[in-house]
């Protein structure tokens, strides 16, 4: 893991590591190889509602913007709107990957 992270692209393109650490063992290896995070997240919701809510997402194919339903209001662009597909159409094309 080390070696993944620490070569010049990553540096530039940066790393995800999911679900890690899970321990304090985990956490103190992490620290004694030099490395500092830049941004943790920690996601706080079931498996089951993250992928919900990921079906929901909608894509513009023109801009590659994606959306939310919630972001739809009354005063969302009618025209966009329109030309929204969902994101699985483009998932086989590295455009858009969860």
């Amino acid at each position: 893991m080390k070696t993944s992270i620490t070569k010049t692209s990553s540096k530039y393109k940066g790393w995800i590591l999911e679900g890690f650490p899970k321990s304090l063992i985990q956490f103190n290896k992490f620290v004694g190889i030099n490395i500092t995070p830049h941004l943790v997240v920690i996601l706080d919701e079931s498996e089951e509602n993250l992928k919900a809510k990921f079906n929901k997402i909608l894509i513009d194919p023109e801009t590659f913007i994606s959306y939310e339903a919630y972001e739809m209001g009354q005063d969302f662009n009618e025209e966009v709107k329109k030309r929204l597909v969902n994101h699985s159409k483009y998932l086989g094309k590295n455009v858009f990957q969860m």
